[in-house]
């Protein structure tokens, strides 16, 4: 059993969820879904914690068999072992200072990266392009099942966002540009003055919501769009802010 079903079966069986674990490890929820589904590899400090959590050892929680530990030392580092037995004290000494500077150095670097790692978060980002269009609006689903996730740089921004959505259009200019990616959190409804992801009819609109079952554009030169009576219309999520550049930590996976 592989270590994310190890992982699944662990949390299962104390009656913990997914998210309750994720705020136990101090990490986002959707990078405890990788973990789980094995799209992603927890750092050493991460199966650290599992472990204490689960009171088990880290070798049981990551699958390892005694068989499959055996076979993890190469022909080369049994060679190095046997060339160690044979050194004197003084030899063995100047062994052994050799191996923990370069373990400390190594572990450095890990801990660097995990620390990076755990600084990050993976953002749903459907393939349809979405929201701010002028005209008929752009065509968006729910994206269920048919969406990537976008690693971000975690900050005030990011941390409130459920997903990520390519605008279309010049309708929000100055504050959003047509190809821009917007952060938005899924919630049913926006207040008026709030800007927001709206499907009309299968398709979306990123504006400001206005009395009057009319949804504002910011650029004067774009109308607005009047909600006619007939039309379906339901709120996708609220617009947090435009995703920088800056903030994108990889491509999409």
């Amino acid at each position: 059993m592989g270590f994310g079903l190890n992982l699944i079966r662990l949390r299962q069986s104390r009656g913990i969820g997914r998210k309750e674990l994720a705020e136990m490890l101090g990490i986002p929820y959707t990078t405890l879904r990788n973990y789980e589904t094995e799209t992603r590899e927890p750092g050493h400090k991460i199966l650290m914690q599992l472990a204490e959590i689960f009171s088990v050892s880290v070798d049981s929680l990551i699958g390892f068999t005694q068989k499959e530990k055996t076979a993890l030392i190469s022909d080369a580092e049994r060679r190095h072992i046997q060339k160690y037995r044979t050194l004197d004290g003084y030899g063995k000494e100047m062994v052994d200072a050799a191996l923990s500077i370069e373990y400390k150095r190594c572990a450095a670097l890990r801990e660097d990266h995990e620390n990076e790692n755990d600084n990050l978060l993976y953002i749903p980002y459907p393939y349809s392009q979405v929201a701010a269009s002028e005209g008929s609006g752009a065509f968006l689903d729910d994206g269920a099942g048919n969406e990537r996730e976008l690693p971000v740089k975690l900050n005030s921004s990011t941390r409130k966002a459920d997903a990520a959505l390519k605008v279309v259009g010049r309708s929000m200019e100055p504050d959003i540009h047509d190809g821009d990616l917007v952060l938005v959190r899924r919630q049913p409804e926006v207040e008026i003055g709030e800007i927001g992801i709206f499907i009309i009819d299968g398709r979306g609109y990123i504006k400001r919501r206005g009395e009057g079952g009319v949804l504002e554009s910011l650029n004067s030169s774009i109308p607005d769009v009047q909600i006619q009576e007939l039309q379906s219309c339901t709120c996708w999520g609220k617009y947090i802010d435009v995703l920088k550049p800056e903030w994108i930590a990889g491509r999409p996976l």
